[in-house]
């Protein structure tokens, strides 16, 4: 069985993946970025799918979350590429026009990802 979890923190997201299943949520703004999200990154790579459902749900990003999850939503098409099915729903506080504009350039820059935008 697919299982990895990282529990939420004042500065970090609660991370669930469990079978086809990927949620992160919460306030990421950790002291490492790359040490805090490696984990993940590595799990996704350990196991293989079918399908992957990501749910998304950020309050605030720093700079070096950005970057992670840039590098996630990589790993994202790299998997789609070789057949697995990705959907990805971001959802968001619609006050928060920064994060809204952060999000249509992640639509713009991984297209080939179906990503469906929820405001709240």
């Amino acid at each position: 069985m697919k299982k990895f979890f990282i529990p939420h923190t004042e500065y970090t997201p609660e991370i669930k993946l469990e079978e086809e299943y990927l949620s992160i949520v919460g306030e990421s703004f950790p002291e490492n970025s790359f040490e805090f999200f490696a984990p993940l990154i590595d799990a996704l790579d350990r196991y293989s799918f079918d399908k992957l459902n990501v749910k998304l749900y950020f309050h605030y990003l720093n700079s070096g979350s950005i970057k992670m999850l840039f590098d996630i939503f990589d790993k994202l098409c790299h998997m789609k590429k070789k057949g697995v099915e990705v959907v990805v729903i971001w959802g968001y506080d619609e006050k928060n026009l920064l994060l809204k504009e952060l999000i249509d350039d992640f639509i713009v820059e991984f297209k080939k990802l179906q990503i469906e935008v929820i405001g709240e």
